[in-house]
């Protein structure tokens, strides 16, 4: 491990790095925190979901997905979770 990163993130910010990537997939907040600090923009599981166009989804839809994400065994905080019904409570039907 190197700055407390283990080795698949650590190549992955590398990598991202050499090819001058739009952005890098990470959820460890360590590894998010040294993403940016390398200037690499960072998206997580959650952005992903959000950013997949062309699904047409309710509010309630998109929050039931995220919470399955997370009882299914991905690792998405309360916080981030929390964060997400925030952000889709902004938005207007």
């Amino acid at each position: 491990m190197l700055l407390g990163l283990d080795t698949g993130e650590l190549q992955v910010l590398l990598l991202a790095q050499e090819v001058h990537a739009d952005w890098v997939i990470i959820d460890e907040r360590l590894g998010r925190r040294i993403a940016r600090v390398m200037n690499l923009p960072v998206k997580g599981t959650v952005g992903i979901a959000c950013s997949l166009s062309g699904w047409q989804v309710s509010k309630t839809q998109a929050l039931k997905a995220v919470q399955q994400l997370s009882q299914q065994g991905i690792r998405i905080s309360f916080q981030v979770v929390a964060w997400f019904e925030t952000e889709l409570n902004q938005l207007q039907d």
